[in-house]
């Protein structure tokens, strides 16, 4: 910009041949090719003569890149999530986003990730020279996709051969999957253990998966399954007269048992006829 008071005419020139007949011209958009000294040229006349009177400024164009954000679009709820950007010549970062994010570093990490942070991240590069400060902003989308507890109705003991049943839900997961002992394994929310025995006793895990924008998610619970084995046979054997290595005792098969399970303390509640029960001794 330039004034004169009483000049009737101006001539600017300057940097990539630049030039212009008016006091205030512009150039748009400005570059750092057109840095450099620029003149002006006022003129007055009285109608007779006319007077030339110059003046030069320097222009300083600050190079501007917009910057470059790395942003994966979604993660799973409870992840870290790493935020960066790059822009040449930047002097410093600033960042700003959901629920009051601010941060003034190139790379941030953001630990135990909720979905209160879905939503635009924006990042603004920032460029000094001299007292002059410019900047250039970018932004970047991220959904954080809901991985919610699963709830697992208690599994209940059962005996062999009866049916156990596995249950679970959990709000928004898309598909389920149960495994447990002996290679078991069955999709869904809700599995059945058919006609276990007690080796099918042990811990079962189902996990939910959860699916949002070409990401898949998921989370895990356990429950414990007891099978117990149910009496088929109970066989006496007397011990040998005055040796303790084999006293007296019952032998109890189990169905689904690999082995018997020997009673050496033991008592018999019954009639005269023989009638009765056989009892754990501890009972």
């Amino acid at each position: 910009n330039a004034g004169a008071s009483g000049a009737f005419g101006w001539s600017w020139s300057g940097p990539q041949s630049f030039n212009a007949s008016i006091a205030n011209p512009t150039i748009n958009p400005a570059l750092p090719l057109n840095s450099g000294v620029y003149s002006v040229t006022a003129l007055f006349t009285n109608n007779v003569i006319t007077c030339p009177r110059t003046a030069q400024i320097t222009v300083s164009v600050i190079s501007v890149n917009s910057p470059v954000i790395t942003l994966v679009p979604s993660i799973c709820q409870n992840s870290t999530l790493s935020l960066s950007a790059a822009a040449t010549g930047a002097s410093a970062f600033n960042w700003y986003g959901p629920n009051n994010f601010s941060s003034n570093s190139t790379n941030t990490v953001l630990s135990n990730v909720q979905t209160n942070a879905s939503g635009i991240y924006y990042v603004s590069a920032i460029f000094s020279q001299n007292s002059t400060t410019c900047a250039a902003t970018s932004s970047a989308q991220l959904n954080v996709v809901p991985v919610n507890t699963i709830s697992i109705i208690p599994t209940q003991p059962v005996c062999t051969p009866n049916n156990a049943f596995l249950q679970a839900s959990a709000l928004g997961a898309n598909q389920f999957v149960w495994t447990g002992p002996n290679g078991f394994n069955a999709p869904g929310p809700n599995a059945t253990v058919y006609y276990p025995t007690p080796t099918a006793t042990g811990i079962y895990t189902v996990t939910a998966f959860f699916v949002g924008n070409n990401i898949t998610c998921s989370n895990t619970n356990t429950t414990l399954l007891t099978v117990n084995p149910v009496v088929v046979g109970i066989t006496y054997h007397e011990g040998d007269v005055g040796q303790d290595t084999t006293p007296d005792h019952f032998e109890v098969s189990y169905v689904g048992g690999s082995a018997t399970t020997r009673l050496t303390q033991f008592r018999i509640n019954g009639d005269q006829d023989g009638n009765g029960m056989v009892s754990d001794g501890d009972m």
